[in-house]
């Protein structure tokens, strides 16, 4: 028993790093409809990055965080202006132009991250204590339980913004009718950079915190985008409910399988499980009508 209960804390610690690449990816798909597959390398480059500032340079963690997430907001920035807007001047088909030009800068930048620093994991030090609270004879992870208690404050106050504010109704507008956005007095090109520089916050955030539970490494990148695809499939693409809904599914049998099965089963029982749910409702767990979910947010 006491081995479920540690499986289910790390999948729940998994689930929560998922959660927070999969808002990232939400937010840009929610304002602009876009598929930003750089976001998985954020992740990745927070975590190298995490190695070289905390654990060569013995900076304080806090610190680390701090200038990790402003790189972030940047790199995102950087994202809209270089790849993303000149797409939208360019081509007709703006959603799959820029799937493919994210796609090709983040298997280009793991390519130099590798050259640079190496394909090697390398460990990074817990920032809290590495003794585990004892429960009912149950060893806590004290990381586990930073991790989990961060994503949700954050979940929190992401969904309060999101459905709760003017502002975070006006974000979905510009995706469905930028037109009518620009006429009611909103400046979709802000919004959007906006969004982007949050998600690049957000992927920066998830990486520190993943560092000392993957450890940091360059091939890390490809597998943190796939399960966080996988649980917005699941939970409906532009749904925040449903990435959580399915943060939660991936991250439990990413944590729980393996007690019970032969780990490399894991990945497969994740696809088969996204088929087919999709293929029973294509639309995911929460998804709604309307492009990427925007049309329900509308309707409020």
């Amino acid at each position: 028993m006491t081995v479920f209960w540690i499986g289910l804390l790390a999948g729940l610690a998994l689930a929560s790093v998922y959660l927070l690449i999969a808002m990232s990816f939400t937010i840009i798909v929610g304002v602009s409809g876009v598929f930003n597959l750089l976001q998985a390398t954020w992740v990745m480059l927070a975590t190298v990055a995490s190695y070289q500032l905390i654990g060569l340079r013995d900076w304080n963690p806090v610190l680390a965080l701090l200038v990790l997430m402003i790189g972030g907001a940047v790199a995102g920035l950087l994202t809209n202006w270089i790849i993303v807007q000149p797409a939208e001047k360019r081509s007709d088909h703006v959603i799959e132009t820029t799937l493919l030009t994210t796609l090709g800068a983040s298997t280009a930048i793991a390519a130099l991250a590798a050259m640079r620093f190496g394909s090697d994991a390398k460990t990074v030090h817990p920032y809290v204590s590495s003794q585990p609270w004892m429960v009912a004879d149950v060893p806590v992870s004290k990381t586990s339980v930073l991790i989990i208690a961060v994503t949700f404050v954050i979940a929190f106050i992401f969904e309060r913004f999101l459905h709760k504010s003017a502002a975070g109704l006006m974000t979905r507008v510009t995706l469905e009718d930028p037109e009518g956005a620009e006429l009611s007095g909103i400046r979709v090109r802000r919004v959007v950079s906006y969004s982007f520089a949050g998600a690049g916050a957000l992927a920066a955030l998830a990486g520190w915190m993943v560092a000392p539970v993957l450890a940091a490494s360059t091939s890390n990148a490809q597998p943190l985008a796939f399960y966080a695809f996988a649980a917005m499939a699941l939970g409906g693409f532009g749904s925040f409910t449903g990435a959580a809904i399915g943060a939660l599914v991936v991250g439990l049998l990413q944590g729980m399988l393996p007690l019970y099965i032969n780990p490399s089963w894991t990945l497969i029982l994740v696809v088969l499980l996204v088929t087919a749910l999709l293929i029973v409702r294509p639309a995911g767990i929460r998804g709604v009508a309307g492009l990427h979910g925007a049309q329900g947010v509308r309707e409020i």
